[in-house]
């Protein structure tokens, strides 16, 4: 994903990131892919994020883009890339 269409991602509303998520057009490993991307881009500067866990988002990712290309009902912002604490 090139850095234009990244930073449109997440620019994006999570309703309509949802939205997007559950037609397929954008899996839940690209949206998380392309915050993370955003994430190092910006951080430096911000320093929001204390500890990004990276490989726990992109598994979160995948194992809800399974559930969604078998067809599984998943929750109303399932594979929307959210900040927490740790």
């Amino acid at each position: 994903m090139d850095r234009a269409a990244r930073d449109e991602l997440c620019r994006l509303p999570a309703t309509e990131l949802a939205i997007r998520i559950r037609k397929l057009e954008i899996s839940p490993l690209e949206a998380v892919d392309a915050v993370l991307d955003r994430m190092g881009d910006v951080d430096v500067t911000l320093n929001a994020y204390c500890t990004p866990v990276p490989d726990l988002a992109r598994d979160s990712a995948r194992r809800i883009g399974e559930r969604l290309a078998r067809g599984e009902e998943v929750g109303p912002l399932a594979g929307v890339p959210v900040g927490g604490r740790t």
